[in-house]
């Protein structure tokens, strides 16, 4: 994502996630991280299972939110 932010700013174009058109990536993904450290802080699981939980929790609200064409209001 961080490339692509810098490739858009190079090439004088809105970078692909701040535009209103493109579906929550950056929400979806702080809420990932937000998930991560609330299964590690309260559930016994290994470091193993909360990244395999928070990667098919990202990947599936992903493609739910493109197939229901769901973007950020700003």
């Amino acid at each position: 994502e961080m490339l692509g932010i810098i490739r858009d700013i190079l090439c004088q174009e809105i970078p692909v996630v701040f535009q209103r058109t493109t579906p929550i990536y950056a929400s979806i993904a702080f809420g990932g991280s937000y998930l991560l450290i609330a299964l590690n802080i309260f559930t016994d699981l290994g470091v193993s299972v909360s990244m395999f939980i928070v990667a098919l929790s990202i990947f599936i609200i992903r493609v739910f939110a493109k197939k229901n064409h769901i973007v950020l209001k700003l």
